[in-house]
Order: structure tokens, then C-alpha cells, then sequence
């Protein structure tokens, strides 16, 4: 339509349409439609590092491009936990 679009638009639906192709492969075109964000990015984390613990700075990545804000979550009791301060 020749709108012009932001650099962090376009940024944010280019992570956007790759998570949900990455988590179609991984759930094998199952339900990954279905699915919340935060389910999204745990099955993004787990394909990627298992049960490894990673830097923040890249679980906020991960997390980023599923529209989650990572600082929030980890105050929550869920999977997502932050072990120091630096």
C-alpha cells in the first residue's frame, strides 16, 4: 500500500512470524496457534537450551520476540527465575 513503516514495526513482526514458524516445527503444525505467550517462549527456551540457564540478556531476547516482558514473569512463582543482581 506504500505506507511507510518504523524500523521497530518491522522489527517486531519479523520476530514475531519467525517464533511462530519456530514453534510450528517444533509442535509439528499441532496446536502452536492456540498457544499463550508465555507458553511460546517456554517452548522456544526448552528447544533452544534444554534445562540450561542462560543470561539474561538473551532469555530477554527470546522472550522479547514473544511479547513478553521477561522482568515481569520471573516475579510470578513460574519457571522464569532471576537467581542475582549485577
Amino acid at each position: 500500500e506504500g505506507n511507510i513503516v518504523r524500523a521497530d514495526r518491522m522489527l517486531e513482526d519479523v520476530r514475531k512470524i519467525a517464533t511462530e514458524y519456530a514453534v510450528r516445527q517444533i509442535l509439528h503444525n499441532g496446536f502452536a496457534g492456540e498457544i499463550s505467550d508465555l507458553t511460546r517462549f517456554y517452548v522456544l527456551y526448552r528447544w533452544n537450551y534444554g534445562s540450561a540457564k542462560i543470561l539474561f540478556d538473551e532469555a530477554q531476547k527470546l522472550a522479547r520476540s514473544c511479547g513478553i516482558d521477561i522482568a515481569r514473569e520471573w516475579s510470578g512463582g513460574g519457571f522464569i527465575r532471576k537467581e542475582k543482581e549485577f
